[in-house]
């Protein structure tokens, strides 16, 4: 069933196969158990092929011409199994560069809520630190030496820093007047 003549032939491993080449430049792929079959072809090259082989188990089918051209086919089922596990590499690699980011994304925010704590925890000391200085001048400027007065103010204080304002009962007693408010008035 070749049209022209045969230039090279070989036999592919499992010798289920034969693959020649004519003096045209073609090269096809005949079944040895199917007579009836015509040949398949191949590749073409654009002048006569002079020696065809088969590599790696059957994988590739290479070509060369006699304008000193080598030409390498491969099986599409090679190709569809190669393109297969690459796909399936890629998407594991994606997948574990996926949890990498994930793991170096929940570090970040793990770092960045104990900074977030400690920034709190250093804020409020300060205002602890500023509060106590700036109650120890006060104490100092009006002259408030007993512990009890001292702590009497600074219970005045908080009662005011809590917005109970309204409903505090203030006294202050001075020798000239005496400053009362009271809600009950």
């Amino acid at each position: 069933p070749v049209p022209r003549r045969c230039t090279s032939l070989t036999f592919t491993k499992d010798e289920k196969y034969v693959l020649l080449s004519d003096k045209t430049g073609d090269a096809y792929r005949f079944s040895i158990d199917d007579e009836t079959h015509a040949g398949e072809l191949l590749l073409g090259h654009l002048s006569m092929v002079l020696d065809i082989v088969v590599a790696r188990n059957d994988e590739f089918v290479v070509t060369c011409d006699r304008d000193e051209k080598i030409r390498v086919e491969a099986e599409k089922e090679f190709l569809v199994q190669t393109h297969s596990l690459v796909q399936k590499e890629t998407e594991q690699l994606t997948k574990k560069l996926k949890n990498e980011a994930n793991e170096i994304l929940e570090e970040a925010q793990a770092n960045s809520s104990k900074k977030i704590t400690l920034a709190e925890a250093d804020r409020e000391v300060s205002l602890t630190s500023a509060y106590v200085h700036g109650l120890k001048y006060l104490y100092l400027t009006l002259g408030v030496n007993s512990e009890e007065h001292q702590l009497s103010l600074m219970m005045i204080r908080a009662l005011e820093d809590s917005n109970v304002k309204g409903n505090l009962y203030r006294g202050y007693g001075y020798n000239t007047s005496t400053i009362v408010s009271s809600p009950f008035n």
